[in-house]
């Protein structure tokens, strides 16, 4: 029973979140590879605004659709739904203050706390 407990115990804090970063690690590789260019995220009144580098693609998400932020990997994680997520890299900002007050008004738009 000892050694049950040891194994879980050992598997809960320390190999599980080691997977865990990985996967998000090359999830975030993947997504960068995914989205080459400048992609624009702005705070709107009424939602967030995604506008690809050329203009042709602009994506409105109302902040009632967000459900989840995490800072994750130097990444502000922005969940939209069960499914979709915004992994904004921290140095797509100009300095660490610049991304604190995006996050600050994000959470006051969105009534969300971010978890770390």
């Amino acid at each position: 029973m000892i050694a049950y407990a040891f194994l879980v115990s050992t598997y809960s804090l320390i190999v599980r979140p080691k997977c865990i970063d990985r996967i998000y690690s090359k999830l975030f590789e993947a997504m960068n590879v995914l989205i080459e260019g400048r992609n624009t995220i702005t705070l709107q009144s009424d939602g967030l605004l995604h506008v690809s580098e050329n203009g042709q693609t602009q994506t409105l998400i109302r902040y009632p659709a967000i459900t989840r932020l995490s800072n994750l990997h130097r990444h502000l994680v922005i969940r939209i739904g069960p499914i979709y997520l915004y992994a904004v890299p921290h140095s797509a900002f100009a300095n660490d203050e610049e991304c604190r007050r995006f996050t600050e008004l994000l959470q006051k738009h969105t009534g969300l706390s971010v978890e770390n």
